[in-house]
């Protein structure tokens, strides 16, 4: 597991994610820690596969656990957007932020994803064989006070997931 930083300074929310793949499957674990319960739309005990979970846009104007990777020396990259309730989505872009709005994509199936109060586990299956992925973690913490924004990196003056200079895994099948 990766330590997640937040933006900004620290707070009371303690994050860490990992990110797995091996041929036809990913698999990203996000664990989170709030001592003082402060985060709206927590983790709560759930799991769902791709026949009981709904595939949701907007997810991140609330509590929403990111995936974003893209095979090395590429410009195109895909999010993983998982919510707290168990929404999901997916989208696919061509270089950053582009296409605008963001598409759906369905390179990759949802397999299942499960929570507990304090951890997120998504798989997903594919039918993609990339040779080796740079990959960022990140998420959009809603409390009660403000937004906080976690990622394994930042690379600016504010927070952008869609920057690949945040893509700071790298993986191999």
């Amino acid at each position: 597991m990766q330590p997640l930083k937040p933006f900004g300074r620290t707070d009371p929310v303690t994050l860490s994610g990992d990110f797995t793949f091996t041929g036809d499957s990913i698999r990203v674990t996000f664990r989170l820690d709030d001592p003082d319960r402060v985060v709206v739309n927590p983790l709560v005990d759930g799991h769902w596969d791709a026949t009981t979970i709904a595939r949701a846009d907007g997810l991140w104007n609330t509590t929403c656990f990111e995936a974003f990777w893209g095979e090395a020396g590429s410009d195109a990259y895909w999010e993983l957007n998982l919510a707290a309730s168990g929404g999901w989505n997916l989208y696919r872009f061509d270089a950053p932020r582009t296409p605008e709005p963001p598409q759906r994509s369905n390179d990759y199936s949802l397999k299942s994803l499960r929570t507990t109060p304090g951890a997120l586990v998504c798989e997903l299956t594919t039918a993609l064989r990339p040779r080796s992925l740079d990959v960022g973690l990140s998420a959009v913490i809603a409390t009660a006070g403000r937004t906080l924004y976690y990622a394994l990196h930042h690379p600016g003056p504010r927070p952008d997931f869609h920057d690949r200079a945040g893509f700071v895994l790298h993986r191999a099948p």
